[in-house]
């Protein structure tokens, strides 16, 4: 008699257990799924990197002062950035940069929040005034960070990447080797990269 009850109350627990496991995983799937609804997606994005601005600090390589984002839905985007320098002086360099990618957006916690990663492909152009070097550089990044929207219409976001870089530098009027080289890099970049980001 004993062992019958025994059984009977390990049947019943384990049922119960197996309803509120099954509860859980529906009440998981709801709240991602009303993260989804509630995020509004906005069909384009404009973004200008602001964070060397801000902290008065030289301007990073991997930068991209204009950014455009196209969301291809609630989870995916197309991204594009653009940069240009430009310096008049003797020692100065004219230079410019565009990278094209992909990404993931994934909400959390509330449509505040979100996080993504994809990857990026870029190439830069760099030349140096009064001078024959120039400079040809070209690669790809996988990225991730996150996005913060005060309103629905606003983000701010930073990120970091794997940058896996090559690098030719040409210099017809020299015959170091090294002026004409061609080089790896592989480095973290992006670090302290903050975009502000109109959406529309």
């Amino acid at each position: 008699m004993r062992l019958k009850r025994m059984i009977l109350l390990a049947v019943a627990v384990l049922l119960y257990s197996t309803a509120i496991m099954a509860q859980n995983v529906e009440k998981k799937e709801r709240i991602r799924k009303n993260l989804l609804q509630d995020t509004v997606v906005y069909k384009n994005a404009m973004g200008i990197d602001v964070a060397y601005i801000i902290t008065l600090l030289g301007k990073k390589s991997e930068s991209y002062l204009l950014n455009y984002k196209r969301n291809l839905s609630k989870r995916s985007a197309l991204r594009t950035g653009l940069n240009f320098e430009w310096s008049t002086a003797k020692d100065g360099y004219k230079g410019a940069g565009v990278r094209v990618g992909y990404e993931h957006i994934y909400p959390i916690v509330s449509y505040h929040w979100k996080i993504h990663w994809g990857v990026d492909a870029s190439f830069r152009y760099l030349a140096r005034n009064f001078q024959p070097n120039k400079s040809y550089r070209y690669g790809v990044s996988p990225v991730a960070g996150f996005s913060y929207f005060p309103v629905r219409r606003f983000s701010i976001s930073t990120e970091v990447c794997i940058n896996f870089m090559r690098t030719h530098f040409r210099n017809p009027e020299s015959f170091d080797p090294r002026d004409n080289a061609n080089v790896w890099d592989i480095n973290i970049g992006s670090v302290g990269m903050l975009v502000i980001s109109y959406h529309f």
